[in-house]
């Protein structure tokens, strides 16, 4: 399981997807319009990602279930809680989905930014064939 992330960490990199690589410049590059804190903008001219996220401190307290929550990600807070809440966190989940205000449901739902895909356990062989076919539909359209 590990060689196929390596292949594929090493096939993105090479083929000029290393933006990819870090998860952090990945989702600033997403949602690059978040609100700051303490701003609330009455115009939702600003939409706001949101992570979930398992609680590292109720699993710490050896809670029987972790605690799972959402944290809005502000732009001028964006990297210090890139490192607290999603680094290192191994249960962490953002749709490519902005929301108006704070909250992420679907009546608060304003653009789709990205379509994300998780690729744990796909190897070097689906990678490639995904990325022939967005040439393929590419050259269609």
């Amino acid at each position: 399981m590990l060689k196929d992330y390596w292949e594929c960490f090493n096939f993105l990199t090479y083929n000029d997807y290393k933006e990819w690589s870090n998860g952090e410049d990945f989702y600033s590059f997403i949602f690059p319009n978040c609100e700051s804190k303490g701003e609330m903008n009455k115009d939702f001219s600003k939409p706001n990602a949101v992570f979930l996220y398992k609680d590292l401190k109720t699993t710490l307290n050896d809670s029987d279930k972790p605690t799972l929550k959402r944290r809005i990600m502000l732009k001028d807070t964006w990297g210090d809680d890139y490192i607290d809440f999603v680094l290192e966190n191994d249960l962490t989940l953002c749709s490519g989905l902005s929301y108006r205000g704070r909250h992420n449901d679907l009546a608060h739902a304003q653009q789709m930014n990205a379509l994300i895909f998780d690729l744990d356990g796909v190897g070097l062989k689906e990678i490639t064939a995904f990325l022939k076919w967005l040439n393929i539909v590419k050259k269609r359209a």
